[in-house]
């Protein structure tokens, strides 16, 4: 070939190039690679705004639930005791303390609770004695370790799911935008994002087959602390116990129930070295089961318990009792699902065996079980709705019914909801919304149990040594 011919070759190459563009043919430039650049980059702009709105409208709102354990450190520093038994002198501390300061924040959330209300336990308030004296730098430190500890629950959810690390992260930064529990969880300065981050935790050490022998011995002890520090999460935690007791040797068990009883009184010697009192615990028993009944607070004060709303229609029955008549429910619905509702009975032991090994699944059960049981459901606890919802995305592609299920919730759930109903001035919507958003994932969730196929010769391992 000649200089000239090739020089001709190139030149029609070209000129066909330019025609094809003009013709509308398709470039030969892969579409994969712009698609990659696009998922960090919308990823990064979803972070940005969400932090530029947690910063907007974080710094506006009370924190009235921060304010119980940066309280109680403040006024024990000052007086000693502990407020279950001091309520009325640590609220008379802290009342004079933000009176004479000069923080809007804190004026505007002592205004709110002028007689501080020590609900937690004693364990709660050792773990956050660590909070600056300063309200708003304990409300900054808050706010930084709650939308850390949801970004990194959402995201290794989504990774197990099978997302990518920039999917998940957007789509964490996405549901921190848009979930109304964890909205009112950040805003409040609640904890109930860092129990989801300590749940996937539990998750992902049991779906790792605890790969490290130290994380197996301190399984059960970091369940028992995690039911101490909150005990609001014991189902989830009770759940989870199951799934290493069907899963582990009994020895494992054994030395798990021991380091567990070692681990408590631990708790228990620690809280009482920080408030100098070996009754402090059953001083909080007796303030939080007193004769009024602290704990149950009333729906119209923003109690989204389905068992404490049925009480209050029915006052003869106690909260307790139409919790445990909704645990049966639930229970039965599980039941029937093992089944395929009555399609495959015979499959029935063989998907109890495979849920039961699949810790994911049991969290969510525990999770179920708690919305479902509990007469105290604050609208920030169903920030935990959040692990059986990705829960039925674990193999990527739920049914149909399953799939407006989840979505159904989500927007139940959902912050723009939330915000178009009083904008609306439908009253009272919103909360019903709350009050009933985590139904269609018991629905859900029931749907896919009885939808699995249960594996050929699935059997539940052995528990021997």
């Amino acid at each position: 070939m000649t200089g000239a011919e090739s020089v001709s070759g190139r030149e029609r190459g070209r000129y066909t190039r330019r025609m094809s563009k003009l013709a509308g043919a398709p470039s030969r430039r892969h579409p994969g690679r712009a698609f990659r650049w696009a998922v960090p980059a919308i990823a990064l702009l979803l972070l940005l705004a969400m932090a530029l709105e947690a910063a907007h409208h974080l710094a506006r709102q009370p924190a009235i639930d921060l304010y119980n354990p940066w309280g109680v450190h403040v006024a024990h520093a000052a007086l000693g005791g502990n407020p279950y038994v001091d309520t009325e002198a640590y609220s008379r501390t802290l009342d004079a303390a933000a009176d004479g300061s000069e923080s809007a924040e804190l004026r505007s959330t002592n205004a709110l609770r002028r007689l501080i209300d020590p609900t937690a336990t004693p364990l709660f308030y050792t773990v956050f004695a660590f909070l600056p004296r300063d309200f708003a730098g304990a409300r900054g430190v808050m706010a930084v370790l709650l939308y850390a500890a949801l970004l990194a629950a959402v995201w290794a959810m989504a990774r197990m799911c099978g997302l990518g690390s920039w999917s998940g992260l957007g789509l964490a930064a996405l549901v921190a935008l848009t979930f109304a529990p964890f909205e009112v969880d950040a805003r409040v300065g609640n904890v109930n994002a860092l129990q989801v981050a300590a749940i996937v935790a539990f998750v992902h050490a049991a779906r790792s087959g605890f790969a490290i022998p130290m994380v197996e011995a301190l399984y059960l002890p970091a369940l028992a602390l995690f039911v101490a520090f909150k005990p609001n999460i014991a189902p989830v935690a009770a759940a989870l116990a199951v799934h290493f007791v069907f899963t582990r040797g009994r020895a494992a068990v054994l030395r798990g129930i021991a380091a567990s009883i070692a681990t408590l009184a631990a708790a228990y010697a620690l809280a009482a070295w920080y408030f100098h009192s070996a009754a402090v615990w059953g001083d909080w028993y007796g303030f939080v089961h007193g004769p009024d009944g602290a704990i149950l607070y009333a729906v119209r004060y923003g109690n989204a318990s389905i068992a404490k709303l049925m009480s209050e229609y029915w006052p003869g029955i106690d909260p307790y009792a139409f919790g445990l008549l909704l645990g049966a429910a639930l229970a039965a619905f599980i039941a029937a699902a093992l089944t395929a509702f009555g399609r495959d009975p015979a499959g029935a032991r063989a998907r109890l065996r495979e849920a039961l090994a699949d810790p994911w699944c049991m969290a969510s059960v525990g999770v179920l079980f708690m919305f479902a049981m509990s007469p105290l459901l604050w609208p920030h606890y169903e920030v935990l709705a959040l692990v059986p919802a990705f829960w039925l995305f674990r193999d990527g592609s739920p049914s149909r019914g399953v799939a407006l299920c989840i979505v159904a919730a989500y927007v139940l759930l959902s912050r723009p909801l939330g915000a178009a109903l009083l904008w609306g001035h439908v009253a009272g919507a919103d909360f019903t919304a709350l009050l009933v958003g985590w139904l269609p994932l018991a629905a859900a969730f029931c749907a896919s149990l009885g939808r699995r196929a249960p594996a050929a010769g699935s059997r539940a391992p052995a528990l021997d040594d």
